[in-house]
C-alpha cells in the first residue's frame, strides 16, 4: 500500500500572479502560465472532479482564467448534458411528470396497496409500490453521476452537490423518494445564484418539509424541527448568535406551510406552489422578534421575511462562506481570507459566484491546490470522469453501489447536517482499506460500468499526474493492467485534490 502525504506546492504564489488573479476579465491572449498542463490539472481535480481529457483540451485553448469564467457564469443555452443523456433524462417518471401529479400517484398507488383485503394480494401491491417509490429515488442519484461525470459544466456540478449536502434531506423518510430528484434538480439550478433564491428552493420544497416535519407545524402544535434547523445549520450556524427564543420565532413563523394531500383544492384561502400548500387557518399570526427585531409580515409574506433576514444576516455570511471555503479548500480558511469571503457574501447579496471569484483569486487556494484529500463522491467521480472511455455513457448503478459501501450515497444520509466536509472523516484506516478493495473491484468491472463488453481495453493513468517517484515503482510492479489502475486509483496524487 502507498502511504498518504502531504506535498506542498512551492511555486503557488507565482502561478496565482501568473493567471487566475483577475477571473472576472480572463486575457485575449493566455499567458503560459495560464495554459500550463500541470497547473490545469491541479484546477480541475479541485473544481472539475477531476482533470479529463476533454477539459483538458479546452484548458489548453482558451486558457484556465477564460475557463474559470464560463463555469462561474454558463451560458444560458449551452448544454448541461450531452444530447445522448438528455434524451435519457426526458424518458425518466421524474422528468415527464410534475411533483405534485407524481407524489399524488404515488400515495394512491399506496393507499390500494395497503387497503387490498386479500393478504398475498396487498405483499404483491405493497412490493410493486416499494419498487416504483425506489425507482424514483435512482432516478435522481443517476441523474446527479451523469452530471458530475459527463457535464460540460462540473463546478455547477459540484457546487450542486454542495448545496445538496448543506440543505440534506433523507430519502427514507414518508414518501421523500418521490421528491429527491426534484429537490436535486431544483438545487443544481440555483448552485452558483444567490444564497437567498437557495434558500427559497430549499426551505419551501416538500422534501424539506416532509422531512423535518413542518407538514406537522401548526399554531398550537409547534414543530421546532425545521425552524431550528434553518437557524442551526442552514444559515446562521451553531454559533451565529441565535436563542431558543428565536427558534421559537422561526418555527412560529414557519406555521401552516406544508403540502397539499390531494388535487383537489382545500380551500380558497389555501396557497399552492405546486404540491407546496400554505394554510393561513394552520398559521400563527401572533407577533414574533427575531434576532432582536419584530418579524414583519404576515402568513406567506412572513415566511419570506424571515426568509430575507436569515439570508443576509452577518452570521449567515460567516457560516455559508466557511463551509464553502472547507469544501473548496479541502481546509478551513485563514481568518483574512474567511473575512474576505464573508464580506464579498454581503456586499455582493449573496451571489455564490461572486464569492468564489474571491475565494479563486486569493493565493490560498492555489496554495491548497494537491493538500486536500478527496472525499468518496470526489474519489469515485474524478476516477470515472477522468478515465472514461470515448464516446460510452455511464452505467450509474454500479457506481451508486460503490457510494454506498464508502458511505456517502446520494440521499442516504439521516440526519440533517449532510455528510462532513473535513478531511479527518474520510481518511481513517478503515475507509482507505475499502477503497483499496474498490480501487480493483472498479479496475475490473471497468467495461460494464460504461456499458461496454468485458474485454473493453483499460484505461491508463495519465504519466503527467504522477510526480512521486515510490508512486512510478509501485505502478511499474503491476503485472496486469487491472492492477496497475487499482493502484493508480490507491496512490497519494489521485487521493489528493
Amino acid at each position: 500500500m502507498l502511504l498518504l502525504r502531504r506535498r506542498l506546492l512551492l511555486s503557488a504564489p507565482l502561478l496565482v500572479l501568473g493567471g487566475c488573479a483577475d477571473l472576472a476579465r480572463p486575457r485575449a491572449e493566455p499567458s503560459a502560465a495560464d495554459t500550463d498542463p500541470a497547473r490545469a490539472r491541479r484546477w480541475l481535480v479541485r473544481l472539475a472532479w477531476g482533470a479529463d481529457a476533454d477539459t483538458l483540451a479546452q484548458v489548453r485553448q482558451i486558457g484556465l482564467s477564460a475557463w474559470v469564467s464560463q463555469q462561474l457564469q454558463p451560458s444560458a443555452s449551452a448544454p448541461t448534458l450531452p444530447a445522448p443523456l438528455q434524451a435519457r433524462l426526458a424518458e425518466q417518471t421524474t422528468a415527464r411528470t410534475d411533483l405534485a401529479t407524481l407524489v399524488w400517484q404515488m400515495q394512491a398507488q399506496r393507499r390500494e396497496a395497503v387497503g387490498q383485503a386479500d393478504p398475498d394480494a396487498r405483499t404483491r401491491d405493497f412490493k410493486a409500490w416499494q419498487q416504483a417509490m425506489t425507482r424514483l429515488q435512482q432516478e435522481g442519484a443517476h441523474r446527479q453521476l451523469w452530471r458530475a461525470v459527463h457535464s460540460p459544466r462540473p463546478l455547477q456540478s459540484r457546487l450542486g452537490w454542495f448545496w445538496l449536502n448543506h440543505f440534506n434531506v433523507y430519502q427514507g423518510k414518508q414518501d421523500l423518494r418521490a421528491m429527491v430528484a426534484d429537490y436535486d434538480e431544483q438545487l443544481q439550478a440555483q448552485a452558483l445564484g444567490r444564497f437567498r433564491d437557495l434558500l427559497g428552493v430549499a426551505l419551501m420544497h416538500p422534501a424539506m418539509l416532509r422531512y423535518l416535519d413542518n407538514d406537522q407545524n401548526a399554531a398550537g402544535r409547534l414543530n421546532e424541527n425545521l425552524g431550528r434547523e434553518l437557524l442551526e445549520l442552514h444559515t446562521l450556524g451553531v454559533d451565529g448568535g441565535y436563542t431558543q427564543a428565536d427558534v421559537l420565532s422561526a418555527a412560529r413563523a414557519l406555521t401552516g406551510l406544508g403540502l397539499a394531500s390531494a388535487p383537489e383544492a382545500r380551500g380558497p384561502a389555501v396557497l399552492r406552489r405546486g404540491l407546496m400548500a400554505f394554510n393561513p387557518a394552520r398559521h400563527d399570526n401572533e407577533p414574533k422578534t427575531l434576532l432582536g427585531e419584530p418579524l414583519p409580515g404576515q402568513g406567506l409574506a412572513q415566511v419570506e421575511a424571515l426568509l430575507d433576514r436569515l439570508a443576509r444576516h452577518p452570521a449567515t455570511a460567516r457560516h455559508v462562506t466557511r463551509r464553502l471555503a472547507l469544501y473548496l479548500l479541502g481546509r478551513p480558511a485563514s481568518d483574512a481570507l474567511q473575512q474576505q469571503l464573508a464580506r464579498r457574501f454581503l456586499d455582493s447579496d449573496g451571489r455564490i459566484a461572486e464569492v468564489l471569484r474571491t475565494l479563486l483569486a486569493h493565493p490560498e487556494f492555489e496554495a491548497s491546490l494537491g493538500q486536500g484529500f478527496k472525499d468518496p463522491v470526489h474519489w469515485v467521480v474524478s476516477a470515472l470522469r477522468e478515465q472514461r472511455p470515448p464516446d460510452a455513457w455511464l452505467q450509474p448503478e454500479m457506481p451508486l453501489g460503490w457510494l454506498a459501501r464508502l458511505g456517502e450515497a446520494p440521499y442516504q444520509l439521516g440526519t440533517p447536517d449532510g455528510y462532513p466536509l473535513e478531511r479527518t472523516a474520510w481518511a481513517a484506516p478503515g475507509q482507505l482499506a475499502l477503497r483499496f478493495e474498490l480501487a480493483r473491484s472498479m479496475a475490473l468491472r471497468w467495461g460494464a460500468v460504461w456499458g461496454q463488453p468485458a474485454d473493453t481495453p483499460l484505461p491508463t493513468e495519465d504519466p503527467a499526474a504522477v510526480t512521486s517517484g515510490s508512486t512510478r515503482e509501485v505502478l511499474a510492479s503491476a503485472r496486469r493492467p487491472a492492477e496497475r489502475l487499482a493502484l493508480w486509483w490507491s496512490s497519494p496524487e489521485f487521493m489528493s485534490h
